[in-house]
């Protein structure tokens, strides 16, 4: 159970249908964080045997994984299209600002899913293209765009962002799984599941390459998020579900930026 509590008196401009408008970074944060850590909650351990994310029957194997993984995609891909909708620079700037400090307080509140998901929508080419929109972003909130640029980075496996997940209780955090995933796909692909040996005419089990994929689960399957607390204020938690589908492919978002004065 996720513990949840409503309160009318969050902070939420119910007139205003816009988001990310309707509310402060930090309550956007914790709505989004809300949904995320649900998402994340219903995934059963046995999703995570067999790699069936990537299989072409993922959506029998992995459903809850998949669940995850397209609103992981869904939500960076509204990002972009809330951002590029607009012909107006001056707006796309406020845009691009409110989306970075969204992403500040969603590491505030640890929620790195909401973070990976906001820099993957910035870092779109339908976005990094608008060159006259970044060089009016305030060098202040540049600074934090660019912070976040280092705790994302894919080197190293992801070195920093492990570091950084590595220090802190699972009770609080909502991880991106994203380096998880491959670490699995890596192991299981990488590896036969048997091996020969001198003198031994059958094959035999590869047992390092069982207890490599049993030391990754051991980090996934902890008590992600137990011990958050969410004050939400309902009206906000259903807008944020209800955002409508993008209806838009990667290359037709692209186009549709190019069109704009950037």
């Amino acid at each position: 159970k996720i513990n949840i509590i409503y309160n009318i008196n969050v902070p939420f401009n119910a007139k205003e249908t816009r988001i990310p408008f309707s509310a402060s970074p930090l309550v956007i944060a914790e709505h989004f964080t809300f949904i995320e850590l649900s998402i994340l909650r219903e995934i059963p351990a046995y999703e995570f045997i067999g790699c069936g994310w990537t299989s072409t029957d993922k959506w029998n194997k992995a459903p809850h994984i998949m669940k995850f993984m397209e609103h992981f995609n869904f939500i960076s891909q509204w990002i972009v299209y809330s951002i590029i909708k607009t012909d107006s620079v001056d707006e796309r700037i406020l845009l691009i600002e409110q989306w970075i400090q969204i992403m500040d307080a969603a590491a505030e509140v640890v929620n790195y899913q909401f973070v990976f998901e906001i820099y993957g929508a910035l870092c779109n080419p339908a976005i990094t293209h608008l060159a006259s929109t970044w060089a009016g972003i305030n060098p202040e909130i540049m600074a934090i765009y660019k912070k976040y640029s280092l705790l994302t980075t894919p080197s190293g496996r992801f070195a920093n962002y492990r570091e950084k997940l590595e220090a802190l209780p699972p009770e609080v955090v909502v991880p991106y799984i994203g380096p998880f995933l491959t670490s699995l796909v890596y192991i299981s692909d990488g590896n036969t599941s048997t091996k020969s040996l001198p003198g031994v005419p059958d094959p035999v089990i590869n047992f390092q390459k069982f207890r490599s994929y049993a030391a990754v689960l051991n980090d996934i399957m902890v008590p992600w998020g137990k011990d958050m607390v969410f004050y939400l204020h309902e009206d906000l938690l259903k807008r944020i579900q209800n955002i409508p589908p993008v209806d838009l492919s990667e290359s037709e978002l692209f186009q549709l930026s190019q069109k704009l004065k950037s």
